[in-house]
């Protein structure tokens, strides 16, 4: 009886472990998505007051949106 009870204990630690553990990746990539996020505003912003967008800035402002995309098709997973 009290073996079965110490090991329903231990399972239900180490859920709630992976629980904080899951929360916590789910925040940094939360963190990762926004940050992410106003990179491309603050490139778009850029390429809309240049004159001409130069190949360097497209080049940053597409890699910047596949960043976004992957971080937000983690999120939903």
């Amino acid at each position: 009886q009290t073996q079965e009870r110490l090991k329903a204990i231990d399972s239900q630690t180490d859920q709630f472990n992976a629980f904080r553990q899951l929360r916590q990746q789910s925040k940094e990539t939360t963190q990762a998505l926004d940050q992410a996020q106003q990179e491309v505003t603050q490139l778009a912003l850029r390429m809309k007051e240049a004159q001409g967008p130069t190949k360097a800035l497209k080049r940053d402002l597409d890699a910047a949106e596949r960043q976004v995309a992957e971080l937000a098709q983690e999120m939903k997973a």
